[in-house]
């Protein structure tokens, strides 16, 4: 995994290794989420675990910034696929972004249910199954939202940021604590989309647009997001977190360049580039897993640790294995073109690398 071969769009290293630390993040989050229900927060092991307390600490300095990045770095693609025409951008996003969508929706009602009907005996709750296909569950929401951002960011693409960032602002802050779904994190996310958007429109790398200076005023809002983070209680779609966010941009991106001169760079590339398959897959394992897991130990730390590795492995696996012809059906889970025809007569996975 040390090769990283070039994209196959051109787009830059650092892109697909942002993007596979943010997917990594998330995996950690819920890794340490799945691994304290099971266990019990406030259980002596724990209680008496530094690296569980630790883990829990940096899950909440990340929680404004993990899923922000994901839907920015989703949001530079727009135009590459509006190049290719309307037709094929639309069509695109319904195979590679809808469609596992609900595979993966119909996939953890399956498995939720299976566990509440045959083990507790209680009575199917298709309520749930309408909220998740409704976008209003884990992990699937994001590609709901992301399908939607798709949708809108090509009508408001043409309005400078000066005008549609202050109003996706208002709106997400006017719908904060009103009934109305997921609304007010929607329009938060949108305001990311549009930026990465914005950004891939102009041409400008937030890396390198501004000297020192400018790197200066960006650790100092990550500073203020760390600060923030730890010493308040604004949920991690809080309004004021967006440009703090956006303005933490130049710095996290100059490190990221650095950072794919490193040998930590193949590992966060692959998993960028397969960011979709980490994403699924590592959520849908641990419901699952978890339960087996409570049957062997209830150590918090030991499940942690079995969650965040096979959380991991097996989502790698997966990504090797749909590489192959001959496992090909894999990518049926993720992508609605994996039987495309190839030039020499077999059918090849989509590399599923760009929503």
């Amino acid at each position: 995994m040390q090769h990283v071969p070039p994209t196959p769009d051109g787009r830059q290293t650092w892109i697909d290794l942002l993007r596979g630390a943010s997917v990594l993040l998330v995996i950690l989050f819920h890794s340490l989420d799945f691994a304290l229900a099971s266990a019990g927060r406030g259980s002596p092991s724990v209680q008496g675990s530094t690296l569980l307390q630790a883990v829990d600490l940096f899950n909440g300095t990340m929680g404004p910034i993990r899923m922000e990045l994901m839907f920015l770095l989703s949001g530079v693609f727009v135009g590459h696929g509006l190049r290719k025409g309307k037709t094929k951008y639309i069509t695109g996003k319904i195979h590679n972004v809808l469609y596992p969508f609900v595979v993966w929706a119909l996939i953890n009602f399956a498995l939720h249910t299976s566990g509440s009907v045959l083990i507790k005996g209680e009575p199917i709750a298709w309520r749930n199954l309408v909220d998740l296909l409704l976008g209003d569950g884990p992990p699937t929401w994001f590609l709901f939202d992301l399908f939607a951002c798709f949708l809108i960011v090509p009508f408001i693409r043409q309005f400078p940021p000066l005008l549609v960032l202050p109003l996706l602002a208002c709106g997400s802050l006017s719908l904060s604590g009103a009934e109305l779904g997921r609304g007010a994190d929607f329009l938060y996310y949108l305001a990311y989309f549009y930026s990465g958007d914005f950004i891939a429109c102009s041409r400008w790398n937030p890396g390198t647009r501004w000297g020192h200076w400018g790197l200066l005023a960006s650790g100092s809002c990550i500073v203020g997001i760390v600060m923030l983070a730890n010493r308040t209680h604004f949920e991690h779609t809080w309004i004021g977190y967006l440009p703090l966010v956006l303005g933490s941009l130049p710095l996290i991106v100059r490190v990221s360049m650095l950072a794919v001169r490193t040998p930590l760079a193949a590992p966060l590339i692959y998993a960028g580039r397969n960011s979709i398959v980490f994403y699924l897959v590592h959520f849908t394992l641990f419901i699952a897993l978890v339960h087996v897991l409570e049957k062997l130990t209830s150590d918090g730390p030991l499940i942690f640790a079995a969650l965040l590795a096979s959380g991991i492995a097996l989502p790698a696996l997966m990504s090797m294995a749909r590489q192959r012809p001959s496992f090909a059906f894999i990518d049926l889970l993720f992508s609605m073109r994996t039987w495309a025809p190839a030039r020499n007569g077999h059918a090849l996975p989509s590399s599923a690398t760009s929503t």
